[in-house]
C-alpha cells in the first residue's frame, strides 16, 4: 500500500477525520505527488540532519531531502499552514503480506496475533521548531490513529528517540519489552506501541486520539491481552517502583535535593535493558543522562579525548560509549529535562551537569 499515489490519496484517507482538529486554514493530509513528497522530506531534513544532527540513511544533501525506504508503501501525513509543511509522521500499514524484516526486529511483532491486525507502524516524526507546542501533534496522532482504526488495527508501533517518549506516552504509547534498537547514524530507539481501541485507557491519560477514538467501538478487551502478555509495562508504570527508582538514583546517588530530583524525575522514565546493550556511542546526539539503579553500566571514552562536544547548531555530542555491562535497570533523564532544571535550579546546576 503507498499513500504517495494520486489515487491512494483518496482511497486510503479517513472519512473519519474531523476539520474541528485543525485550526482554520491549516490542513493535514496524505502526500499524493512529487511536489508533497519532497516538502515532508525537506521538513525531515531540517528536523533530523540540521537541527538534531543525525545521519540516517536517505539524506539527499543536494536537495536538503531525507527520505525512508518505508516511504514507497506508507502513507506520508503532513500539516501545513499556507504554503508551509510544518509537521509529519510516516505511517506504515502491516499487514499480512508486509514483509516484517523492513521492520526493526525488536518490536516483536510476530508474536501478536494476526486478528488484533493490520498492525501500524509510525515513524520519521517531525514538527518544525516554531510549531511545537501547538495544534501540530495533536492533530497529525488523530488522523493516522483514525486511518489505523478504520482499516481494523488494534495496535500502533513505533521505536521512539528515548528524548521523546514522554511526549509519546501523553499520546497513549507504552513501552512494553527490554529490547532497543539501536540505528547507526540515529542512536538508541525504544520500542513502543499504541493499545488503540481501550477509550478508558485514551481518556485517564487525556489522550488527543481520544476524540478519534469515540468514532469507533470500545475493544478493552486486547490492551488487557497486552498487559498479560507483557508484565514489564505495568512495572515501567508502578508509581511505588519509580519512587524507589529515584529515592535511589537521583536523591541517594546523584545527591538531587528532594523537590529537584522529583522535577526531574516527573520527566524521566525507568527502562531495562538486556547485558551488551549499547546506549550511546561517540558522535551520537546526547539525548538523556543514563543512571544505572540495578546492574552495571560501562563508559568508555575516545583514546583521543575531544574537546569539541557540541555540533555547529548547538546540539550536544557524545564524547563517550555507553553499555550495560549486566542486565540493568536505569533511569534515563532526557537532555532537555536537564538543561530545564539547570536553569530553574541554577544552585544545583554542577549537579545537574554532572549527570550527562
Amino acid at each position: 500500500m503507498s499513500c504517495t499515489a494520486s489515487q491512494a490519496r483518496n482511497e486510503h484517507r479517513p472519512r473519519t477525520a474531523d476539520v474541528s482538529w485543525n485550526p482554520r486554514d491549516a490542513i493535514v493530509a496524505t502526500a499524493s505527488d512529487r511536489t508533497e513528497t519532497s516538502a515532508v522530506c525537506q521538513l525531515r531534513y531540517r528536523v533530523y540532519v540540521h537541527e538534531q544532527g543525525k545521519r540516517p540513511e536517505g539524506i539527499d544533501w543536494q536537495r536538503g531531502e531525507l527520505s525512508d525506504p518505508l516511504d514507497d508503501s506508507s502513507c506520508l501525513w503532513y500539516a501545513r499552514e499556507g504554503d508551509s509543511v510544518i509537521g509529519t509522521i510516516t505511517q506504515t500499514i502491516v499487514d499480512d503480506d508486509f514483509d516484517l524484516t523492513r521492520l526493526p526486529a525488536a518490536l516483536e511483532l510476530e508474536t501478536f496475533p494476526r486478528e488484533a491486525g493490520p498492525f501500524g507502524y509510525s515513524s520519521r516524526f517531525a514538527i518544525a521548531p516554531d510549531r511545537r507546542s501547538l495544534w501540530v501533534l495533536p492533530s497529525l496522532a488523530r488522523h493516522s490513529y483514525a486511518h489505523g482504526r478504520m482499516l481494523g488495527g488494534k495496535f500502533d508501533f513505533m521505536a521512539a528517540n528515548p528524548g521523546r517518549v514522554g511526549m509519546f506516552e501523553r499520546i497513549g504509547y507504552v513501552r512494553y519489552t527490554n529490547a532497543p534498537v539501536y540505528s547507526q547514524g540515529v542512536g538508541l530507539l525504544l520500542p513502543m506501541i499504541l493499545p488503540a481501541t481501550d477509550h478508558a485507557f485514551l481518556r485517564r491519560i487525556r489522550s488527543p486520539c481520544l476524540a478519534a477514538a469515540v468514532l469507533f467501538h470500545d475493544e478493552p478487551q486486547w490492551r488487557e491481552w497486552l498487559l498479560a502478555r507483557r508484565p514489564i509495562i505495568d512495572l515501567y508504570y508502578s508509581p511505588e517502583y519509580r519512587r524507589q527508582v529515584r529515592e535511589t538514583v537521583l536523591v541517594q546517588q546523584a545527591t538531587l535535593p528532594p523537590d529537584v530530583a522529583e522535577e526531574l524525575d516527573a520527566l524521566s522514565f525507568v527502562q531495562h535493558f538486556s547485558a551488551g546493550t549499547v546506549l550511546q556511542q561517540i558522535g551520537d546526539r546526547v539525548t538523556c543522562a543514563f543512571l544505572a539503579f540495578e546492574g552495571k553500566l560501562v563508559t568508555e571514552r575516545a583514546a583521543e579525548e575531544s574537546q569539541v562536544r557540541y555540533a555547529p547548531d548547538g546540539v550536544l555530542l557524545a564524547d563517550t560509549v555507553i553499555r550495560s555491562e549486566t542486565d540493568a535497570v536505569v533511569l534515563c533523564a532526557p537532555e532537555f529535562a536537564i538543561s530545564r532544571l539547570r536553569r530553574r535550579h541554577p544552585g544545583h546546576s554542577a549537579k545537574l551537569d554532572g549527570l550527562i
